[in-house]
């Protein structure tokens, strides 16, 4: 049967009302894409518009960046002009001032912490003689100006350090971290203070802790291990610990140093366990280390028995041993049972100068035996020859060691008297620290400018234990040297 494709009128017509209704309704019926116009409001912020507030913001904090960076820079180039005198003076408020800059400051802080890198002009070929001078002198400038900018360099980095180290801001951490890790020398130990208040201790340690664990330098380990002990957090100092190894005395050594430049006072029954093991004298330069800045430690019988024990059997070297007993006498460590018997002991020994130091040690905490056994040679000196001024001199030295200032002042006084050509300069400079060390400061600075010492050599005096207190009161040190006596206050 053939398929027909002819349609009847009727069914024409049919199909005709069919496709007009459909036309009109299609307007009613919209694609699901095209978003429906009342869904639009102004909470849903334009794209375009979320682009602009974001570079907005970009603008403002580049823009704020470098403001700080521009002060940062002005304020470390302050130092160009200044002495080194000038400049150690001003280094808190330097730091301060870069401190108020807050933490915006931080990457051109970071960038200071790298040395710079000074461009000099070539030197001349120097084919002539005149050529040859020439470069001679280019040669001599270019290394002073190469020193004159390794100091400042060296000098901005450590501001920079101080003002990071006191910002404590985790901004930095990543920074700092970095410069730890890829640079060496001074950049690396300024970027290890600046992390010491690492706000993030438990995540700044891991690195530190890798690079310690790979590090063969003694210096580069000890800053690393301050660094670690400053920084604190469980991990930090459980590293720390680790390296108080009785058996490795090497790493204790340098551990030691480390948590006393750092001031950690946690580890006394470490150092103990060192002390009684058998390689405790192979760590004796971090013991005395920790010692001198924990001296209360040694307060403690069972310390000074394990110190004088290694001295006692030879398990130390002999400048170990003369550095023992020098840090004893000069904290005046009072022996007690059984390590009065050690220093007894010690007191005895003919090995050279040893026996001599331990008996002035003994005599500092009172020993009146051990006084008088180093006396009386020089009372002998001074009985054969009782006009010789030396000879007081040298008996009121070894008093004013020991701590006897009233007797020593005595001798000096004698010494002074017996000088008859000349001034003797080290009796008065004997009786001036006696006076500074009772407390008469006005005594001291008599005895100062009767001396025939130059002013740079009074002006050195600064670092002498003896006159550091008076050295603090400014109307008797400077007094001293532009004052008349008589108008110093008592």
């Amino acid at each position: 049967m053939a398929v027909s494709f002819e349609t009847s009128p009727q069914r024409a017509l049919l199909l005709s009302w069919v496709l007009i209704c459909l036309t009109g309704l299609a307007p009613a019926l919209p694609l699901q894409e095209e978003a429906p116009a009342e869904h639009k409001t102004q909470d849903t912020p334009d794209k375009s518009e979320l682009d602009r507030l974001i570079a907005r913001a970009r603008r403002a904090a580049a823009l704020e960046e470098s403001l700080a960076r521009r002060k940062v820079t002005d304020l470390l180039s302050s130092t160009l002009s200044s002495s080194l005198e000038v400049r150690s003076s001003l280094f808190r408020e330097q730091v301060a001032r870069l401190v108020d800059v807050g933490s915006a400051g931080i990457p051109a802080l970071i960038d200071a912490l790298r040395p710079e890198v000074l461009r000099l002009p070539p030197l001349e070929p120097g084919l002539d003689e005149a050529g040859l001078a020439r470069r001679k002198t280019q040669e001599r400038e270019q290394a002073l100006l190469r020193a004159s900018s390794k100091k400042l360099s060296t000098y901005r980095a450590s501001v920079a350090a101080q003002a990071l180290r006191e910002l404590a801001s985790p901004a930095a951490t990543d920074d700092l971290l970095q410069l730890i890790q890829n640079e060496t020398g001074t950049t690396r130990i300024h970027a290890l203070l600046a992390l010491e208040s690492c706000p993030e201790p438990e995540r700044a340690a891991p690195p530190l802790i890798s690079l310690l664990d790979t590090s063969s330098d003694p210096a580069v380990q000890r800053a690393l291990l301050i660094s670690l002990a400053r920084m604190g957090g469980k991990t930090a100092i459980a590293r720390v610990r680790r390296s108080l190894d009785p058996s490795n005395p090497t790493q204790a050594t340098i551990a030691l140093s480390a948590l006393a430049a750092a001031e950690v006072a946690e580890v006394a029954p470490e150092l103990l366990t060192i002390l009684q093991g058998s390689k405790g004298g192979a760590a004796m330069t971090g013991v005395l280390a920790y010692y001198r800045t924990f001296p209360e430690l040694l307060e403690d019988n069972d310390h000074l028995t394990a110190l004088l024990s290694i001295l006692v059997e030879r398990r130390a070297t002999r400048l170990q041993v003369t550095a023992a007993l020098e840090l004893l006498l000069e904290l005046r460590i009072k022996p007690r049972a059984r390590s009065r018997n050690l220093a007894d002991e010690l007191s005895e020994s003919r090995s050279s100068g040893v026996g001599e130091l331990a008996l002035k040690w003994l005599a500092s905490t009172g020993n009146k035996r051990a006084l008088r056994t180093l006396l009386k040679p020089l009372d002998q000196n001074i009985e054969e020859t009782p006009s010789y001024s030396a000879f007081h001199t040298r008996r009121a030295n070894l008093l004013y060691e020991v701590g006897e200032y009233k007797q020593a002042l005595e001798g000096y006084g004698k010494a002074i008297l017996l000088t008859r050509t000349g001034r003797s300069d080290d009796a008065y400079l004997g009786a001036a620290r006696c006076h500074a060390r009772l407390g008469k400061f006005k005594s001291a600075a008599s005895a100062l400018r009767n001396s025939s010492l130059k002013r740079s050599e009074l002006s050195a005096l600064t670092d002498d234990p003896a006159f550091k207190e008076m050295a603090r009161k400014e109307q008797y040190w400077v007094g001293t040297f532009y004052r008349k006596i008589e108008e110093l206050p008592e």
